[in-house]
């Protein structure tokens, strides 16, 4: 599915440098002989759990592009089931519905800071700006929609031919609940509508009306959605745990952990460190849902892809995006050869 113009995506020179390292030589001559998923009914049944994390985003599509690079072919073949919340939505539905992971990355490179628009305002302008997020969401609900609209068309779930799970909270009803195909309960929803749903985190964007419901973001009690797929694969689709293989796609954290020191204050500009915090959040929840989760399916089938960052990333600054994609590089190249042989691709 092509759904962008080719030349929206350009190689840039930090990546042609990147790949020319001796980490990555010799690896895609390795790769030759590639294994097919298996097909018999007691083959793993893999599930790709995608994170929110906003702008943060960036970083695991950058992982899955780099891995779709060495593997030779789109990399959505080797899964069955793709679970996203918030950004992590839009990321499990492209690959979902076919995208290639060069076009999620140019997603987030071209698309991202439009989406986030950052604007210069004077003393005055910075002050009426407050006063507006003080009542309404940052960022325009219209403005993701339109785009989402662009790249998923008017693709619903029952078009969409692999298994799909989005998460999103009921304002309505102060519901957790998901989207999904397991159990054709959202077969006539467009996937669209859905992702921007799971994306409607709280101040950034307002919620959606759906069905006369509100409904807003996954993340806000599934910002890691591996538990939720895993459930709804055992309980809708009758699979077995031990044949489950979760691959959780994070969206980074930084490595830096907080330390005991003299006169700490924890104001949100003190000790706590702004957004330190909330990528404290985001990682502490992402590792408690993977120990939950390799409790049911095994630790042997589970592969946790996040990121260690050498900084704390916005959530909504496009001028970090290539700084979060250099990161990514930089860390995929340690777990190239663990990852495929996860997925079950052998080499010579």
């Amino acid at each position: 599915m092509k759904l962008l113009p080719p030349d929206l995506f350009t190689p840039t020179e930090r990546a042609r440098e990147f790949f020319k390292q001796e980490s990555f030589s010799g690896i895609k001559a390795e790769l030759e002989a590639l294994t097919e998923p298996p097909k018999e009914s007691n083959a793993p049944f893999y599930i790709l759990s995608c994170d929110g994390g906003a702008l943060k985003g960036a970083i695991a599509a950058e992982l899955l592009m780099l891995a779709e690079k060495y593997i030779g072919h789109n990399i959505n073949m080797h899964f069955k089931m793709f679970a996203g919340s918030s950004t992590g939505s839009i990321i499990a539905t492209a690959l979902a519905c076919g995208i290639s992971t060069k076009e999620l990355v140019n997603l987030y490179t071209r698309v991202g800071p439009v989406i986030f628009k950052k604007e210069k305002y004077t003393s005055i302008d910075a002050i009426k700006k407050l006063t507006r997020i003080l009542r309404d969401s940052v960022y325009s609900n219209d403005t993701l929609a339109k785009h989402l609209n662009f790249v998923l068309k008017d693709i619903t779930f029952a078009n969409v031919k692999d298994y799909l799970v989005i998460p999103y909270a009921n304002l309505s009803s102060f519901e957790a609940s998901c989207f999904t195909n397991t159990n054709q309960s959202a077969n006539n929803v467009r996937v669209a509508d859905a992702v921007l749903c799971s994306c409607a985190a709280p101040i950034l964007f307002r919620p959606v009306e759906l069905d006369g419901k509100l409904m807003c973001d996954g993340g806000m009690f599934a910002n890691n959605p591996a538990l939720i797929a895993v459930m709804r694969a055992h309980k809708d689709l009758n699979i077995p745990f031990e044949r489950i293989k979760v691959l959780s796609l994070g969206c980074g954290h930084c490595a830096t952990p907080y330390k005991i020191k003299p006169d700490m204050t924890w104001g949100i500009l003190g000790d706590w460190e702004g957004m330190k915090l909330v990528d404290s959040l985001f990682y502490i929840q992402h590792n408690h849902t993977n120990n939950l989760v390799k409790e049911l399916i095994g630790k042997e089938n589970f592969f946790d892809l996040e990121c260690e960052t050498k900084k704390v990333y916005n959530l909504d600054n496009p001028n970090e995006i290539i700084d979060m994609e250099l990161e990514a590089d930089a860390y995929y190249a340690h777990i190239h050869y663990d990852l495929m042989e996860f997925l079950g691709i052998k080499r010579k």
